[in-house]
């Protein structure tokens, strides 16, 4: 497959799956993304864009020869673009992850950004209530790629919980079926470096946020939160782990009753 589409919702280990994706296409093509994407679109080539339209992936598809070529996107799958996905020339995917947990995660990153003195958008944020607009934007975006039955959608629990899958369905989605084995014992071992990845920690905003904030995500972001439960539940039972996802919603609402904070409209606890 000449050209591969990595989306995800921010914070939602999109860095990780996007990690295997080239270590996969790597292994085969025998030269780095980054030398294949200079030869594609110069010595400025960047592996992430913030939109991707049909007429990048067009040139990338006219220069890519005999290489796999991976880009990463945040941004929102165009409906130019899904016909070519759903055409079989461009395979794509994409990862998700509850909202609560993806604004913690943003905040943390906010922190690390400040302290290194890099400008990224996760910089200028420091509380909760700035980032209610842009998680509802980006799960606008995340929807128009989980509308798509030829997207591979990957919720964060399968992610965090168990690499190993994860990385054996992606490399069977893209076509590396055979290298699956190989390449998720290297993203195992090599896990722990890669960047803002709190490896097999699901709901880190139970113990995160203050009862307030908690309480605050309950409410303004109770339609993205629905939204993701109803995905997560449904992706995860056809992807065989319907009991992950049973017992990592039990324990979730299990802490949320104690705090007193329960939102009440969870799937899949029974």
């Amino acid at each position: 497959m000449p050209v591969v589409i990595a989306h995800g919702q921010p914070k939602s280990g999109s860095t990780f799956l996007f990690g295997a994706a080239v270590e996969l296409r790597n292994m085969v093509d025998g030269d780095t993304i980054y030398q294949a994407l200079k030869l594609a679109l110069g010595e400025d080539a960047n592996a992430f864009e913030n939109e991707i339209d049909a007429a990048l992936v067009k040139h990338l598809l006219a220069r890519a020869g005999h290489k796999t070529l991976v880009i990463k996107t945040h941004g929102t799958l165009s409906g130019d673009v899904r016909a070519l996905v759903e055409a079989g020339r461009v395979r794509a995917f994409t990862s998700f992850r509850d909202p609560r947990d993806a604004c913690r995660s943003m905040l943390d990153a906010g922190v690390s950004d400040r302290a290194k003195g890099n400008q990224r958008f996760f910089a200028s944020k420091t509380r909760v209530d700035e980032l209610v607009r842009p998680i509802a934007r980006q799960f606008a975006a995340l929807q128009s790629w989980l509308d798509c039955p030829q997207v591979l959608a990957m919720p964060y629990y399968i992610i965090a919980n168990d690499q190993d899958f994860a990385v054996r369905l992606l490399a069977r989605h893209l076509g590396f079926g055979a290298l699956a084995s190989v390449v998720a014992a290297k993203m195992q071992a090599r896990k722990t470096s890669v960047p803002e990845f709190h490896k097999g920690i699901s709901d880190r905003f139970l113990k995160d946020f203050s009862l307030e904030e908690i309480g605050y995500l309950n409410k303004v972001m109770a339609a993205q939160v629905a939204t993701y439960e109803a995905h997560a539940q449904r992706i995860m039972a056809n992807l065989g782990h319907r009991m992950l996802y049973a017992r990592l919603v039990a324990m979730r609402e299990a802490r949320l009753r104690e705090l007193g904070l329960s939102h009440g409209h969870h799937a899949g606890a029974t």
